[in-house]
């Protein structure tokens, strides 16, 4: 090539133009598929958030219903006040029970039996829940208030085909 055919004026010139010519040609080709890296990159990251969260509710809830754990819990009543906590843990003071209920600082709290029986004879969902009369020191056997069906120390539950009537029977009221 001889200088009277080059349109710029220098050789510098002409090397800086080719340079840009290829950057703006990489850039370009770079620009078009960005949007697809983004989208890939965006979706891997949204399931990686997705097994990171089923991850941590499933440990949290795994924990929170786990028998090992459940066992150093019992479903208790306070003998004065009748209330009933669910969840109450076990005696830790070496004297067992009766148990300091929290609340009023005295030894009122017992175990409690669930009663899942109605005055009718049908099965109900929430039951009662009864302090054993050996418990309270208490002869003779225990007596649901409710119903009035004896209580045992562990107190079986009603057969199947009543406890689903019960079920069916809330179902429906929901509805």
């Amino acid at each position: 090539m001889t200088s009277s055919s080059r349109m710029s004026g220098s050789l510098i010139e002409d090397v800086q133009e080719k340079d840009k010519g290829e950057r703006t040609g990489a850039r370009a080709g770079a620009s078009e598929s960005d949007p697809k890296k983004l989208l890939i990159v965006s979706g891997i990251v949204a399931i990686a958030l997705a097994v990171m969260a089923f991850a941590i509710y499933s440990t949290i809830k795994s924990f929170r219903d786990d028998p090992r754990r459940m066992a150093f819990y019992a479903v208790v009543a306070d003998s004065e006040s009748g209330e009933v906590i669910p969840q109450f843990p076990l005696p830790s003071d070496g004297k067992g029970y009766p148990a300091i209920n929290p609340k009023t600082g005295k030894r009122t709290i017992f175990p409690a039996e669930a009663c899942f029986w109605t005055k009718e004879g049908k099965a109900k969902l929430d039951p009662n829940y009864v302090i054993l009369n050996t418990w309270l020191g208490k002869k003779g056997p225990t007596r649901c208030p409710e119903c009035g069906k004896t209580v045992v120390r562990g107190n079986p539950m009603p057969p199947d085909a009543l406890m689903q009537q019960a079920w069916d029977a809330a179902a429906s009221k929901k509805k």
